[in-house]
Parts: C-alpha cells; sequence; structure tokens
C-alpha cells in the first residue's frame, strides 16, 4: 500500500502498475471479512491506475482500469468529471467516453426498475405449484437436531421467524465464492459448514431457512432475486426468503444473508412484491436496524436497498412444480417485466433446470402458492 502511494505521488505508472498487481495477489487470497476491510483501497487503487494511464496518454489502458474499477464497484462518475487528466478522452468521445457513457446508464438502477414497472396482463393458463415435496421424517430431524422450538421461542409466528433468521445469520457466515452445496439437504449444508469452518453463498443460506421455517411448520420460499443486467456482466444475484405469516394471512419478505426486513412507514412488514413497488413509487421504507453484513459491520439502508436490492429486484425466479409433469423434470418459473424477452436471459437462466416464462404478476406471487399441501 506505501509503494502504491508513493508510486502515484511520483506518477510512476510503471511502478504502480507492479505494486498494484502484487496488493491484488495479497487481497484475493483473503477471506471475505478482510477484503470487505479493504476493498475502498482496492477500488481506489485501480481507479488510480486509470488516472496515471491517463496523465500518460495511455488512452487503451485508461480505459481497461476504468472497466476494472468499475467491476468491482467504483461508481463515482462526477469524481471522473472532475478530475480534469480524463478532460480530453471524455472530450474525444473515443473508447473512455463510450465506456462512461454506457456504464452510467447500465448501472442507473432506480432508472432501470421504474422502466420495467409494468407487467402483461396477458393469461397465464399453466399452473404451476412451488416445488416442495414434503417429507416430515426429515423435517422432525431438522427440528430436533437444531432444536429449533428453543431458537424460535413461544412469540408470534413473526417472532418466531426472525427469531430463527437471527440465529442462523449468526450461526453461519455468509461467503458468496463458496457454493450452495447443492443436493445436499438444508440440514447437511448447515452440518458440513460447521464441520469444517466454511460459509456458504446466499442461496445455501437461504435454502437451510426454508427447511427451518417447514420444520416449524412456517410456509416458505426461497426467490432469486436477478438484475436487469444490461451490460451484460454482473453475473450476481441474491437469493431471499418470503414465509408466509397465518396471523397475517400474508407473505413476508426475509433475508437471512443480511439479517433483514422491511416495513413500510406504519410498522407493516412487506413482501418483495411490495417492496419492489415501493422504491419504484419512492414510498418510504424501513430497514431494520439489526441488518448487517456478517456481523462486521451494520447495512445502511442507502447501501442496501436503494442500490444493492433495486439492482437486483427487476426479475426473480422460484422453483416449481408445473401441473401435469412429474416432479423430479425440475421446473423453475421467471417473472419477467413487461417487454423484457426470454431471449434476453440467455446465458443468465437456471443452470440443469427447466426454465419456464411469465410477464403475468398476479400469475407468479399467487399461483405458485395456491395448493397449500405443496407450501
Amino acid at each position: 500500500m506505501e509503494r502504491l502511494k508513493r508510486s502515484f505521488a511520483d506518477h510512476d505508472l510503471e511502478n504502480y502498475r507492479i505494486s498494484l498487481a502484487d496488493f491484488a495477489e495479497c487481497y484475493d487470497s483473503w477471506r471475505l471479512e478482510k477484503r470487505r476491510e479493504f476493498s475502498d483501497f482496492y477500488i481506489d487503487a485501480h481507479y488510480k491506475l486509470s488516472y496515471l494511464s491517463a496523465w500518460h496518454n495511455q488512452e487503451e489502458m485508461a480505459t481497461y482500469y476504468m472497466k476494472k474499477a468499475i467491476s468491482i464497484g467504483f461508481d463515482d462518475y462526477n469524481r471522473v468529471a472532475v478530475d480534469h487528466v480524463f478532460d480530453e478522452l471524455l472530450v474525444r468521445g473515443g473508447l473512455f467516453a463510450e465506456l462512461l457513457r454506457t456504464q452510467k446508464a447500465g448501472r442507473n438502477y432506480l432508472t432501470i426498475l421504474e422502466e420495467g414497472k409494468k407487467y402483461s396482463t396477458d393469461k397465464c393458463d399453466e399452473l404451476y405449484y412451488f416445488y416442495h415435496p414434503a417429507d416430515e421424517t426429515y423435517l422432525k430431524l431438522v427440528k430436533k437436531t437444531l432444536n429449533l422450538d428453543k431458537i424460535a421461542g413461544r412469540g408470534s409466528e413473526v417472532k418466531r421467524a426472525v427469531n430463527v433468521m437471527g440465529w442462523l445469520h449468526k450461526e453461519l457466515r455468509h461467503d458468496g465464492a463458496q457454493n450452495d452445496l447443492s443436493g445436499h439437504s438444508g440440514l447437511e449444508k448447515l452440518m458440513y459448514c460447521k464441520a469444517n469452518e466454511l460459509g456458504l453463498n446466499c442461496r445455501g443460506i437461504a435454502t437451510i431457512f426454508h427447511d427451518c421455517m417447514r420444520a416449524l411448520n412456517i410456509k416458505s420460499a426461497y426467490i432469486t432475486c436477478k438484475p436487469r443486467n444490461l451490460l451484460k456482466m454482473d453475473n450476481d444475484c441474491h437469493v431471499v426468503n418470503q414465509v408466509f405469516i397465518g396471523e397475517l394471512q400474508r407473505w413476508i419478505f426475509l433475508d437471512v444473508t443480511m439479517n433483514a426486513f422491511v416495513t413500510d412507514a406504519s410498522g407493516k412488514m412487506l413482501n418483495l412484491e411490495e417492496i419492489r413497488s415501493a422504491i419504484i413509487n419512492r414510498s418510504a421504507l424501513i430497514l431494520n436496524p439489526e441488518a448487517n453484513w456478517n456481523n462486521c459491520y451494520q447495512l445502511s439502508i442507502t447501501e442496501y436497498l436503494y442500490k444493492y436490492m433495486t439492482k437486483n429486484l427487476y426479475r426473480f425466479v422460484i422453483p416449481v412444480l408445473r401441473s401435469g409433469v412429474k416432479e423430479q423434470d425440475g421446473h423453475c418459473l421467471h417473472l419477467l417485466p413487461d417487454g423484457y424477452q426470454e431471449s434476453d436471459c440467455s446465458g443468465f437462466l437456471e443452470k440443469e433446470l427447466i426454465n419456464n416464462f411469465t410477464s403475468n404478476c398476479k400469475a407468479f406471487w399467487t399461483k405458485p402458492y395456491s395448493k397449500s399441501e405443496l407450501i
């Protein structure tokens, strides 16, 4: 880090590039928590390498490292405008200027979400049910092994679900680089990660919580939230849960990975459909103060809800059972905004599943949950 600071002060492009390569090698070897601690420096270092490249009139290098900085989280486009070393590149209208133009448009997530606010009212005759094979023996084992009754407590269904969410959030570290251990039950995933001191990605965490809810006889669904991905370079998505609260006769959103839930101004806990609509309509939303990442730092509502989740609320995917089709065929159902084509999902489909599509919002949020014995 000191070498990087000295090289930048001296406008020494080559030594800065070599020092950043050394720092990046260390950075990539660290655990997520340590990377998070140094992520701002890491992003800034790539931005400064683009800066030095522009200072040395190296447009191609300036473009390459600006693209790298953006890909790892840089989004302060006003900084580019006031750093006059980039003025000539922006005025020239070449590769660098085009990169900034497309990146600004592709990462304006609120505008993108607003443009995708409409759904079709086309009929959806095909019946889909949330995929939920019953296995009472397994669910009893989950309940007993994890002592879920004690963890959940004796309060309302909402309180019990939130208690289990808080417990699992503390019990299992999030690691986006770790796969979801597909093919294993939720209990097996949790036991394996605990035994080997491993974290798990958001999908794996959501499926464990899903099993915990079912073991407590609380209806549950896990849902993949995905971006518009205009730039065709965002492979990130986020998997969360919704649980049906019988006392309220409604679904609510719970994000175990971030220990988060969202309410409106009156304190009403919201579901994904309501949160998406509220963001688009600029309605007041409240993030619970306990929301955090890996118990390392508290999440702000701007960072979590108006950046990260706004990006990932463009389209949704749920695992489903298609009527008249054998369960083992493995279907999923995508909800796409009106005008977003199936072909736009090419390269970003659910692997090893049969992908089905609808733009009928009502059908997506009601039909998969209408058959109670499958939930």
